[in-house]
């Protein structure tokens, strides 16, 4: 009895010994935290109590902005003051917007307790600016889409819009508009205006696209470029000079190499930014061009054509993800990559760089993840068959491994969310999409089904649209001009599913990088980082990097979503 004390004493003195060492070291660790923390309360004392003598009351000092909130108790006026006690606003409003407006803006609004006769109040030339529009909203989109410091507002007079820009206290698109839409282009503000279901382009205050001629514009990420409608025929206008061309093809596409395809009659060929005809529309199908080189298909055989532009200069820059791809010493014997790339649909344009995101992605699971060659199985240009053989062989996998087998199921291609019920669905190269239950892949059946093998692991990789467009943003389908918003799914034990985008965002591919944006960054990171893979890491890394580069080439957002099992940290 005696022993099995003496036992137990010791266990607790051991806990003791080890919960004491633990508190120790967190206490020196707080200790330069403390001591810093200290100093600047000291900082900050001296100032706080100079306005508090001034003000009769003791200020609010914000944090996250270095500035102070005072408030008069004689005037019961309020003010803003920076960290050395210095004016910023003047004691005189009731109310004062957002301090975060001067950190970011240099401006902010002032107001009367009942927020009437609102005003805003410029910091740096130290006046008030006067108004009057019946609403205003700041376009916060501006600053943490772009980082741009300018504070663009929609304002809305008599039914109509405009934006109105702070820093110069001018209209720089006039309130006459019945919709206005922000379209930044690098460092150039383009904004998209309709009137009467007509639009146009206005650039620093100017109409440089007129408001009535054509009912849809596109403005394109090349080379200063807008795609324009009218009657159903498609034309280019030069947002440079303001030029248009005629309006005479039945679609035109961004194809890079300062080109773009067309299509008339059912054909397809290209024409430069002038809209000269460089290669005639005789084609069923064309690609991109490529450091000068471009596939065609005409009659069911593709061939080359050489670039028609002499003298151009191609953009011959490698892709860095597809280069000097790492090699692990790590081996997964038991793991399992099932890759599918599907780019050339029957029925469906707008797949670019899906078969180029399948094959190199396959490098990295051979070379980085170090899965053997025998365990991964690439499908190019799927059909359902493929597919549903597919799934089937990940099935048997599981069976024969009995819960030790870890699977990567990864698919670059085109999604579609069915019109009716929002089910999502990743598409085969033979869909039909008026019959997506008998020939395409619904994903939330997919994802159940993998949910009941018996795996260790899951990781499903998905890059492809599910609102209704394809990877150039363009609506496909019977959508009639409707992006939709999918459904979302839900988490499933031991599966991690990885969505390129999520709600009714889209998913797009970028030429200069030769893959899907997600996709790019997705191999970016394995790139970087593949000795330890955190799925948390791996998710903010991509998230951040695919929405900023979808902003900068197709001027909307595209978010990743990782659904994720919390049980399942690393890979």
């Amino acid at each position: 009895m005696a022993n099995i004390l003496n036992k137990q004493n010791n266990k607790n003195y051991k806990k003791m010994n080890t919960q004491n060492r633990i508190l120790l070291i967190y206490i020196f660790a707080l200790i330069p935290f403390l001591y810093c923390k200290s100093q600047v309360t000291a900082e900050n004392e001296e100032v706080t109590m100079s306005l508090a003598n001034k003000l009769k009351q003791v200020p609010k000092f914000d944090q996250k902005t270095g500035y102070y909130y005072g408030y008069n108790r004689i005037t019961m006026k309020t003010g803003v003051y920076d960290k050395n006690g210095e004016e910023v606003v003047p004691c005189i409003y009731n109310v004062i917007g957002p301090l975060e407006w001067i950190v970011d803006y240099s401006i902010c609004s002032v107001s009367d307790f009942n927020r009437e006769n609102v005003a805003f109040y410029d910091v740096r030339n130290k006046k008030e600016i006067n108004l009057d529009y019946d609403e205003m909203s700041l376009l916060g989109d501006a600053k943490y889409r772009f980082g741009s410091k300018d504070a663009f507002f929609l304002i809305k007079k008599d039914n109509k819009e405009g934006i109105w820009l702070a820093q110069t206290n001018k209209e720089i698109v006039p309130c006459k508009y019945d919709k206005v839409i922000f379209y930044p282009l690098e460092s150039i503000k383009y904004w998209k205006v309709k009137n009467n279901n007509n639009w146009g382009i206005v650039k620093d205050g100017i109409e440089i696209i007129p408001c009535g001629n054509y009912d849809k514009i596109d403005i394109l990420d090349f080379a200063d470029i807008a795609r324009i409608s009218t009657n159903g025929k498609w034309g280019i206008a030069n947002l440079k000079d303001g030029k248009t061309y005629p309006c005479k093809y039945d679609a035109i596409e961004e194809y890079g190499e300062g080109l773009l395809a067309c299509k008339l009659n059912g054909k397809w060929g290209f024409i430069d930014c002038f809209s000269n005809e460089c290669v005639e529309p005789i084609y069923d199908k064309v690609r991109g061009f490529k450091d000068g080189v471009a596939q065609v298909i005409k009659d069911g055989k593709a061939s080359f054509i050489k670039h028609p532009i002499k003298n151009y200069i191609f953009n011959s820059d490698h892709v860095p993800v597809d280069e000097n791809i790492p090699v692990s010493r790590n081996q997964r014997l038991e793991t399992f990559a099932f890759v599918v790339a599907n780019e050339n649909y029957k029925n469906i344009d707008g797949a670019d760089y899906s078969i180029n995101d399948g094959k190199v992605f396959t490098e990295y699971c051979k070379k980085t993840l170090g899965i053997p060659e025998q365990n991964i199985k690439y499908y190019e240009d799927a059909s359902f068959g493929n597919m549903k053989s597919a799934v089937k062989r990940i099935s048997d996998i599981a069976d024969v491994y009995d819960g030790s087998a870890d699977i990567i199921f990864y698919f670059s291609g085109l999604g579609y969310s069915d019109v009716k019920t929002n089910e999502t669905y990743i598409l085969p190269i033979d869909v039909t999409l008026e019959s997506l239950n008998s020939t395409a892949i619904c994903l939330n059946s997919f994802i159940n089904e993998l949910s009941r093998l018996n795996t260790d692991r899951t990781l499903i990789i998905i890059d492809a649209p599910f609102n209704g467009t394809n990877k150039r943003g363009n609506i496909i389908g019977n959508s009639r001009g409707v992006r939709i918003a999918p459904k979302r799914f839900d988490c499933k034990q031991n599966i991690i599913t990885w969505i390129s985008n999520i709600d009714n965002t889209t998913s797009i591919s970028c030429s200069d990088k030769q893959h899907g944006i997600f996709t790019y960054y997705l191999l970016e990171y394995l790139q970087n980082n593949y000795n330890s893979i955190s799925f948390d890491r791996w998710d903010k890394y991509v998230k951040e990097r695919t929405r900023k580069e979808s902003l900068e080439k197709n001027k909307a957002i595209q978010t990743p979503f990782m659904y994720t099992d919390s049980s399942i940290l690393s890979f």
